[in-house]
């Protein structure tokens, strides 16, 4: 390295700290949608937003969903109009252009675009509004801005359109998520709809603390607009860091791990850094009693103990691979999955994980 990298990861480390860490509530085990990742996916956000909208919809809620996401947004209308509303995905414009949701209700037209990974286009909002409204020039026509965190749309795209008239900016982090969670807490909402809701709920929170994280990088890196530019030894420490980044994170994850397994009685060491010389490929922290091996702290996508021999065999708690017995580690307690293959800064809360009874099952 060619630069001061001390000097410039002490330079990251200060501008992220002035950065919030977004918080989000406790997930669920599974979520079928963060499996099929759909927080990184704006059509299909989409299409699950018009469906809870539609009036008719599978969902069996009838005209509620609609009218409650109008409340949230300051819209309103009576039961039978919303009882004849349409929801219309991918509304083509005269110029090929595709509005995200728009809602009918009568002669009240409210489209809604989502921008969640991308970015708006030159003249996107105005071609919109040009387009919806051509015909009818009155106060309530506007085009509702759909992002994570309710930010304003560019200039390019607004032309000559007014935010907070002819613009409302509206959020996942606040108004998609209370109008979610108001109708999860429906008691007559069926509990399978709810479960669902509980499932979109916990995707908005993931997208909403990406976006957050990523845009806090940003601001440490200076990438944002109207910000200074990011130093060049900043720069080639973080290209630096992406070329290595499989060694850095095992390297912090040894460090995680050092710091929060108790092994009462016995040594925790970092495992050897060539593969070819660890007791397990995925080995990070080798277990000891005095010089002899006891077992190894992996991490393949979740976290396991590992050992050569049980004392009792037929032991319970434990798996086998390859004759080799394991077991899970989590901070929630043994058995229980603790995914560090993608870790975020969650894993970084210093929860302890008390191993010691586990060694006291292993041979050695």
């Amino acid at each position: 390295m060619n630069y001061n990298a001390e000097s410039a990861l002490s330079s990251l480390v200060s501008k992220r700290k002035l950065c919030p860490t977004p918080q989000c509530s406790k997930e669920s085990d599974f979520n079928i949608f963060k499996a099929l990742k759909i927080q990184n996916n704006e059509v299909l956000i989409c299409r699950f937003l018009a469906a809870l909208l539609e009036p008719m919809g599978s969902h069996k809620m009838g005209i509620t969903p609609l009218k409650e996401f109008l409340k949230i947004i300051g819209i309103s209308a009576d039961d039978a109009e919303l009882e004849q509303a349409s929801i219309v995905l991918e509304k083509t414009t005269d110029k090929y252009r595709r509005i995200d949701i728009v809602i009918y209700i009568n002669n009240k037209i409210i489209p809604i675009e989502a921008k969640v990974w991308y970015y708006d286009r030159e003249k996107q909002l105005s071609d919109y509004y040009n387009y919806l409204f051509k015909s009818k020039k009155e106060t309530s026509n506007k085009i509702y801005y759909l992002t994570p965190d309710g930010h304003a749309p560019s200039p390019e795209s607004l032309v000559n359109l007014k935010l907070n008239e002819d613009v409302i900016c509206i959020s996942f982090k606040e108004h998609i998520r209370n109008w979610v969670k108001k109708l999860k807490n429906d008691s007559n909402v069926d509990d399978e709809i709810k479960t669902i809701l509980k499932y979109f709920e916990e995707v908005v929170d993931a997208m909403c603390k990406e976006y957050n994280e990523l845009n806090s990088i940003y601001t440490a890196l200076s990438l944002n607009d109207n910000q200074e530019y990011t130093t060049s030894d900043e720069i080639k420490l973080i290209i630096d860091c992406l070329k290595h980044k499989d060694e850095l994170m095992d390297k912090i994850l040894q460090q995680m791990l050092l710091k929060n397994i108790i092994a009462d009685g016995y040594l925790l060491e970092k495992s050897a850094d060539n593969k070819k010389d660890r007791n397990f490929t995925d080995e990070l922290v080798t277990v000891k009693k005095g010089n002899k091996y006891v077992a190894s702290i992996c991490v393949g996508t979740n976290l396991y103990l590992m050992c050569n021999e049980l004392k009792n065999k037929d032991n319970k708690n434990w798996q086998h691979a390859d004759e080799k017995p394991w077991i899970y580690l989590s901070p929630e307690g043994i058995k229980k999955k603790f995914n560090l293959k993608s870790p975020d800064t969650d894993m970084l809360n210093d929860d302890k994980i008390d191993i010691t009874d586990l060694l006291n099952d292993i041979k050695f």
